[in-house]
């Protein structure tokens, strides 16, 4: 019962088995990242971690694109132009939620709750590998450690723009409607996700 109690239902284990194929676990990012991203996605690097870091229900790892646009949005791409920090995906961090009833603003405040938890383990992670580039003392390690911050987005989230979404199976409330509660969710930089719209 307490598990119950916890979101740990039958319904919701049953939408966490469904990132077990890659088909998709494919179709969460094409909700999450924009579409000129997803048609250079590497397929072959994407892993996938359940009962993930920080109590995520399932994270997505190590999304790398194979190819990006450069400025004037030619194909002649330099080799500089493959490192472009604002086309870094690699965590997706998902939580799953068989059903969203009217407690709605309880949900939300769980999972920001959960984010903030993520930035701050995050945060200590990127401290910890600045004190080992720092005491490598190497030319290339020196010029890192001067950039990091910018690079990790002063530090907020791990190996560049990670995204959190909610992935739900039903909707039962009548207080507001599914692109509402988009829009909702939205404004706090999570991605709501129905299972139906996959």
């Amino acid at each position: 019962m307490e598990l119950i109690k916890k979101g740990y239902t039958p319904e919701r284990n049953k939408m966490q088995m469904l990132f077990t194929k890659d088909e998709n676990v494919k179709k969460v990012i094409k909700e999450i990242i924009p579409e000129e991203d997803i048609n250079n996605l590497e397929d072959d690097n994407l892993s996938i971690e359940f009962e993930g870091m920080n109590g995520w229900d399932v994270v997505i790892m190590d999304i790398n694109f194979n190819k990006y646009l450069n400025s004037k949005g030619k194909d002649d791409i330099t080799d500089d132009e493959y490192c472009d920090a604002d086309k870094w995906y690699p965590y997706i961090y998902v939580g799953i939620k068989s059903e969203l009833d009217d407690y709605y603003p309880i949900y939300l405040r769980e999972i920001k709750n959960q984010i903030e938890l993520t930035k701050n383990v995050n945060k200590n992670k990127l401290k910890e590998m600045k004190e080992e580039i720092r005491l490598e003392k190497t030319k290339y390690s020196i010029e890192l450690y001067k950039n990091l911050d910018s690079l990790f987005v002063n530090g907020s989230n791990y190996f560049y723009h990670s995204k959190y979404c909610l992935l739900v199976d039903k909707l039962n409330t009548t207080l507001v409607t599914r692109d509402e509660l988009k829009d909702y969710f939205k404004n706090e930089r999570i991605t709501l996700i129905f299972l139906d719209e996959m």
